[in-house]
């Protein structure tokens, strides 16, 4: 059968292009008001919402999705009767399916995680489940039970995003809606659903949210690693390479951790210590200007060292927003993933009796960059594989790829955080020790683990597509792990491949609660998440979802113009080039990346490349990473729209459509599904028109109901330029808000120039009046 492709506008439909006007390059905001203001009227905040909240369906769904639903309404209300569970929610960061064996059981050589197949074993596994292929839309659509086209949040949240590329203070955020419960929530991590770069409540930004207890990261991820180690080296010159990629010293004579003196906080120092042990311990190993290492510890040694300096996950910035209190900022000079969970037990041990209680533990592990990690949380007979160079990344000395020793770290990353997971549970008196994993206990508390998004290039494990991973909307960047056992779960030990999205946490959180969401929410915000609670207290319970969607975009940026060409090499030496993402040469180059200052497009790069032979020679061929794509299934085939840009589109089709059942390994992979590498799209790549040639009659059909769905499902958001507040009508309400915010950034800065002020409060007047539905 013939295929006739639909003709809307593909930009219009990724980006919600008429949400937004064009950036304009700006100075910075100034300095935000005090957390004092912002608490205050966050309070205000909340009581408009609460008056305002009715209860109402999502205005997005079909007829079969209410249908679907309804299945579910009994299972939901035996929850809500029930006594309300503790809930404690685990994210690890940028481990996909492809990771973890009871995900991906065609993998080899990936990390053990004892505590996590053992969660397998005592609760339920959800195999089918997508998030978003980038961590802050992923986070964002969790928190909010909202599509990034609703929140406006399309890509990670980098110091360049301003206010309005971050989750807006005017959302209604899962602590939030528990609270109406009776709920107390604390929040241990990374967050990452804003960045306190320019966002008015800067660090601070986690209360502006509703979260009334956070310690963690203000940041996306952890702190670079720090090549100068303390400042006791100086930086390699420009276009040279680190001497220590690990931001510790390393013995080349034994391809390990170098034995030196240790210096330490408060004025003293310990000699013969193993590098990383070092650092387990809270200090600095110590070395000489030109990298030598200090075997005999003194004050002028001590003295060199810069215990303000970050690096990686030993050395982190922390940030603890309490509610009425002032933010406390810190150095941990303990592993980060440690340090979270020591503080969610005390968080967790510190609440009242009778009150029930959200946790989260939002680990930093295993993303990006990749650090050997403490001993202790390795097995006891782990040993560096031998002949594999002990590096995290280029070093000078280093003659082949890092991509293997990287791949050797993540496995690290993932079994420490594989054993503080089973700390956390043991402590909480969640479950006990069995052998290396766990067994749940009768605590009343539902834990749910995830994975926020498909791991990244060169870490990702086989079958999976490397070069398709997180930023991608094909499988390997959005299939995600999900597990959850303890408390309503019947039946454990089984699986479900019911397609799940992780919007739908924010209903299930809910429903644990007892919480009617779409009362609880306000009628403005449109909910896309959907009820899962039916598959955790009946293994007999029936889909609910009938098309599973995934979204990724370029956030506006400020200053505009900041961000340049980026070419990164991948493990199979095809490359790509982003101009949207990484928004400074250091963050490129710890990425693997080549950065290209004169070239703000990567389309620029490649015209100027193929008549110059010098910068052909540095950045060779590449791929370019489309600005935004979104992706809808069925269950069995999937649908791609990407959004090219201008140098593909003469050349490249703007779809990928698969059979997701014949693609490669579906039959040993989980659920039957394959990998969606572009070689077996139904649709050409190399052909601009798309010409598809002849596809069955049911391909066909479902080619044309997923792009309608996709289409349809964007038209339920139409642009509404001047209602700040998101509350669907822009009237008096925005006037009074945009006040609070004048002379900042702030999600009033409709012109995204950095500041609030007399052009914005035009689009408010212009455009007075109920938005468009």
């Amino acid at each position: 059968m013939k295929l006739t492709l639909t003709g809307r506008p593909l930009c219009a439909a990724l980006l919600v292009a008429s949400m937004f006007v064009p950036a304009v390059h700006a100075e910075a905001p100034p300095n935000a008001k005090s957390d004092a203001t912002s608490t205050a009227r966050e309070s205000v905040r909340m009581d408009k919402r609460a008056s305002a909240a009715v209860q109402t369906g999502p205005k997005n769904a079909s007829k079969a999705d209410l249908k679907t639903a309804a299945k579910t309404a009994k299972a939901a209300k035996a929850a809500a009767k029930a006594a309300k569970p503790n809930i404690l929610f685990v994210v690890i960061d940028d481990v996909g399916v492809d990771q973890l064996t009871k995900f991906n059981p065609a993998g080899v050589n990936l990390p053990n995680t004892p505590v996590i197949d053992s969660l397998c074993t005592a609760g339920v596994r959800f195999t089918n489940v997508w998030g978003m292929p980038e961590c802050s839309p992923s986070r964002s659509a969790i928190m909010t039970g909202r599509y990034p086209f609703r929140t406006t949040v399309l890509n990670a949240c980098l110091p360049t995003a301003p206010p309005r590329s971050q989750t807006s203070p005017y959302e209604f955020t899962v602590p939030q809606m528990l609270a109406t419960a009776g709920y107390a929530s604390g929040y241990m991590g990374k967050l990452h659903l804003g960045d306190p770069t320019l966002n008015p409540a800067g660090d601070g930004y986690p209360g502006a949210l509703g979260f009334p207890y956070f310690s963690g990261t203000p940041y996306g991820g952890p702190s670079f690693i720090d090549i100068t180690l303390a400042g006791q080296m100086p930086p390699p010159a420009a276009g040279e390479l680190p001497m220590y990629s690990c931001g510790f010293p390393v013995d080349s004579a034994t391809n390990s951790p170098a034995v030196c003196s240790c210096g330490f906080p408060d004025g003293t120092w310990s000699d013969n210590i193993d590098a990383v042990d070092c650092f387990t311990l809270g200090g600095v190993p110590l070395v000489n200007s030109d990298g030598t290492t200090v075997t005999k510890g003194s004050a002028a040694a001590w003295a060199r060292v810069d215990f303000d300096d970050t690096n990686g996950f030993y050395s982190m910035p922390r940030a603890l927003v309490v509610e009425g209190s002032p933010v406390v900022n810190t150095i941990d000079h303990v592993y980060e993933s440690t340090q979270d969970v020591d503080l969610a037990l005390q968080w967790i041990k510190a609440q009242k009796a009778g009150t029930p209680w959200m946790c989260t533990v939002a680990f930093v592990t295993a993303h990006d960059p990749y650090q050997p990690v403490p001993y202790h949380l390795l097995a006891k007979d782990y040993q560096w594989p031998s002949g594999l160079p002990y590096v995290c990344g280029p070093q000078a000395d280093l003659t082949s790829s890092p991509a293997p020793s990287e791949r050797e770290i993540m496995n690290q990353m993932v079994e420490a955080s594989d054993r503080e997971i089973g700390r956390l549970l043991v402590e909480a008196k969640v479950a006990e020790w069995s052998g290396n994993g766990v067994q749940m206990l009768d605590s009343n508390t539902t834990v749910v683990f995830i994975g926020d998004n498909g791991s990244f290039l060169d870490v990702v494990r086989a079958p999976f597509d490397p070069l398709r991973g997180k930023g991608y909307v094909n499988q390997t960047g959005v299939c995600v792990p999900m597990i959850i056992a303890g408390a309503r779960v019947n039946a454990p030990g089984r699986s479900v491949d019911a397609m799940v999205n992780l919007t739908d946490l924010f209903q299930l959180f809910g429903e644990l609660a007892g919480v009617d969401v779409r009362a609880a929410v306000p009628a403005s915000h449109a909910l896309d998440c959907q009820s899962m609670i039916g598959y955790l207290t009946d293994p007999q319970a029936s889909p609910v979802r009938t098309v599973n969607f995934a979204q990724n975009g370029t956030n506006l940026s400020l200053p505009e113009g900041q961000l340049r060409a980026c070419v990164i090499v991948a493990l199979t030496s095809a490359a790509t080039c982003s101009d949207a993402i990484l928004y400074s040469e250091q963050l490129c180059v710890s990425t693997g990346g080549v950065w290209f200052d004169d070239y703000a497009k990567c389309c620029d790069l490649r015209a100027a490349a193929a008549t110059d032979a010098a910068l052909y020679a540095q950045c060779g061929d590449f791929a370019i990473l489309p600005p935004s794509a979104m992706a809808a299934t069925d269950g069995r085939y999937k649908l791609i729209i990407k959004q090219l840009e201008g140098c593909d589109q003469s050349s490249k089709c703007a779809f990928e459509f698969y059979d997701l059942t014949t693609a490669p390994f579906n039959h040993v992979l989980l659920g039957g599904r394959g990998v969606d590498f572009p070689s077996v799209s139904l649709l050409p790549s190399g052909d601009a028109a798309c010409s598809p040639g002849e596809l069955t009659p049911e391909a066909a059909a479902a080619f044309t109901a997923l792009q309608s769905y996709m289409y349809d499902l964007m038209a339920t958001q139409p642009a509404c330029l001047g209602d700040g507040n998101i509350d669907g009508v822009i009237d008096s309400v925005d006037l009074a808000e945009i006040a609070t915010w004048w002379g900042q950034s702030s999600v009033y800065d409709f012109n995204n120039d950095g500041t609030t002020d007399g052009s914005d409060l035009a689009q408010i007047l212009t455009n007075w009046g109920p938005c468009s539905r």
